[in-house]
């Protein structure tokens, strides 16, 4: 229809009104483009919220985790200050003392985990889509933060290979598992007197190896504490950006 207006417009040499069809052309080719960014912009940000709410989620789960990683670290360490405190009382009876003993093979030798969810910012990374997140210093932010991450991961993994050693000439030498509730029924029944000997003939093992374990989950609690701050600062600046968008 409009090209038919303007071939009659030119072959009447109407000039005013082949301006106007040229504007109608014009200014239509123009909200075309325009309507197309919007719906591209849409969808971008579209893209961006989903990741941002899935990053969101992510770090949610990864600071429950982290809290619940702290509170047993927590327990653990008081169990085995109570162990050393029972292993050194002279007032202790043997039924305490391998009472005591037996907590802490159950519960206090254990070291605690380190396992962030990072299924979405591996995504981002692996994809090379970190730009879909329009602001700089969140991107940077979340960057910083997995690195963080590595780093706790690493230390969490020197530790263990630091005391497997250790706990395992310990494990040869005192029989440790035969008081942890998980492995004790494979060993044969010992009178618990017989047991408490066993216990005070190693006192000075026993403290060492429990000093050992105390340090170990002393330094996860410093190192999941900083996790959970600075997870807890980037989940603001995400939900923050969230808001913002809205």
């Amino acid at each position: 229809m409009l090209l038919r207006s303007v071939i009659k417009h030119v072959n009447d040499q109407n000039w005013v009104a082949i301006t106007i069809d040229f504007v109608i052309v014009v200014v239509g080719v123009f909200i075309g483009i325009q309507v197309a960014n919007w719906n591209d912009e849409r969808k971008e940000f579209a893209v961006e919220e989903l990741y941002l709410e899935r990053l969101s989620n992510d770090l949610q789960s990864s600071i429950s985790g982290f809290q619940a990683t702290l509170d047993f670290a927590s327990e653990s360490g008081a169990t085995v200050q109570t162990f050393i405190k029972q292993l050194h009382s002279p007032t202790i009876s043997d039924e305490d003392l391998v009472q005591a003993a037996e907590d802490y093979f159950t519960d206090g030798v254990f070291l605690a985990g380190f396992d962030p969810t990072t299924t979405t910012f591996d995504d981002l990374r692996s994809t090379g889509n970190l730009r879909v997140l329009r602001n700089a210093e969140l991107r940077d932010a979340l960057v910083e933060l997995h690195a963080e991450f590595d780093n706790v991961e690493d230390s969490f993994r020197n530790n263990l290979e630091w005391v497997t050693p250790f706990d395992s000439r310990a494990a040869s030498e005192f029989d440790w598992l035969r008081f942890d509730s998980r492995t004790s029924q494979l060993f044969p029944e010992q009178a618990v007197e017989q047991t408490a000997i066993q216990i005070r003939a190693y006192s000075d093992q026993l403290t060492r190896h429990a000093a050992f374990h105390y340090w170990l989950k002393d330094r996860a609690i410093e190192l999941i504490r900083n996790a959970i701050d600075i997870s807890q600062d980037t989940l603001n600046r995400i939900e923050a950006e969230r808001r913002e968008a809205t």
